[in-house]
């Protein structure tokens, strides 16, 4: 026969055990019960109704009652945001230090962030974390309905109606293509998708600067048209341009999700990597270690935009004054064998 799971015992059972009060139940169980508020013999015939129904106090319960829980809310993303597990993780370790918890939430799809947050209204957390919504004023207007203090870790927003923390897309694609320069790269292409995020604008915009800032004479092509369906697929586009432009020996990821698929089409097209094309990419995150060779990648802090986050909301909560600008921390470069490093002769 199929047991059916009994409902916890509540604190108002324990009192209708013990033949008391609601609050005289409360006092007597508290870890700093007083015999002047309830006499022992009274706490005594409380705490073995408790035992008796088998009552445990809620932890939580008591934690918010003493004023000793201290809680961060973080709304995670959609899939798409392949990195954001180092950036909570490393909240999570920060807080710990502190004494706060990370709570996490997933962003359901059938609601908006805006409604998300309101939802987080009897969630006993005193400042949020999102990713993404930068630019979402109703984001910034269900924080402030809440009281509560939010920051955004954001790169695809254009404006910013909250504290927002990204990586430095501009400076981080302008050190990765200028590795390609160094290594003696002088045909370069860029892959990307359709401009229609920031860091889309910025990194195309850092892949330019390195080639103007270069004393060498270096062309390029782009593609900024590729999507995310067809980012681990073989890229046909490139497979084209390689028809009509053989001469490309470098080539700037705008994301590591594009690596496979390009790894591939080089081979098709007898390719040799990274003897004939140098490939850099762009974030660091798992297709480019486990890509065939692996990719030389400009990595995002990811554990360090996390920590900031925290950081910062956590100031926010204490009283700073912060302004609604974005942060943005420094990029590092991995290099791997798709593009080694440059020996020097």
């Amino acid at each position: 026969m199929l047991e059916h799971m009994r409902a916890r015992p509540t604190l108002r059972d324990v009192a209708a055990a013990a033949g008391v009060g609601l609050a005289t139940a409360s006092r007597a169980l508290s870890p700093n019960w007083n015999e002047h508020e309830v006499r022992p013999a009274t706490r005594a015939r409380i705490l073995k109704a408790a035992a008796d129904i088998g009552y445990r106090p809620s932890a939580m319960a008591r934690a918010l009652k003493t004023d000793s829980f201290r809680a961060v809310s973080v709304l995670l993303p959609p899939v798409l945001w392949a990195w954001w597990e180092n950036a909570v993780q490393a909240a999570t370790e920060e807080a710990e230090k502190d004494g706060y918890s990370v709570l996490a939430h997933a962003l359901p799809t059938n609601i908006t962030p805006g409604d998300a947050i309101r939802r987080l209204r009897h969630v006993p957390s005193e400042g949020i974390v999102i990713f993404g919504g930068a630019d979402d004023e109703d984001v910034a207007a269900a924080a402030r309905e809440l009281s509560r203090p939010i920051v955004a870790i954001d790169d695809t927003s254009f404006i910013t109606h909250i504290p927002t923390i990204s990586v430095d897309n501009v400076g981080g694609a302008e050190m990765g293509t200028g590795h390609l320069i160094d290594s003696g790269r002088r045909n370069l292409l860029y892959i990307g998708y359709e401009p229609t995020f920031r860091f889309s604008e910025e990194r195309f915009d850092g892949f330019q600067r390195a080639i103007a800032a270069s004393p060498h004479d270096v062309a390029y092509r782009s593609l900024r048209s590729l999507n995310h369906g067809a980012a681990l697929d073989t890229q046909p586009q490139v497979e084209a341009l390689l028809d009509t432009s053989p001469l490309i020996d470098g080539i700037f990821c705008e994301a590591d999700e594009h690596g496979p698929g390009l790894v591939r089409s080089l081979r098709r097209r007898g390719y040799a990597i990274p003897d004939d094309v140098a490939i850099v990419s762009f974030n660091g995150h798992a297709p480019a270690r486990h890509t065939d060779p692996p990719l030389t990648s400009v990595r995002q802090p990811f554990e360090a935009i996390g920590e900031e986050a925290y950081r910062l909301v956590v100031s926010l909560i204490k009283g700073a004054e912060v302004p609604t600008v974005r942060r943005e921390l420094t990029p590092e470069l991995d290099l791997r064998a798709s593009a080694p490093a440059v020996r020097s002769d």
